[in-house]
């Protein structure tokens, strides 16, 4: 089976006129980027976000520790101590 020139040569002329639109969209939407420029995005994977939170609450902790200790006052207590009463 053969491809003729004249389908190559079309699916080329489509190709590059949704280029040409795809670039006029993005300048139009982001006018700070210029048409070359490309923007890098960054796709996390669900256990990479969940070890992400983790860190991110793991430093909060000790960061609210090292304040309370160096103010002197004692660390928060745990609700299910304070509700005992």
């Amino acid at each position: 089976m053969s491809i003729s020139a004249y389908y190559v040569q079309n699916i080329l002329k489509v190709y590059h006129s949704q280029l040409k639109a795809e670039r006029t969209y993005v300048a139009d939407r982001e006018p700070d980027l210029s048409p070359g420029t490309v923007e890098d995005r960054v796709t996390i994977s669900a256990e990479g976000k969940k070890q992400q939170i983790l860190r991110e609450v793991a430093a909060q902790a000790v960061e609210r520790l090292m304040r309370d200790s160096a103010q002197g006052a004692p660390a928060e207590a745990a609700p299910s101590a304070t509700a005992q009463g």
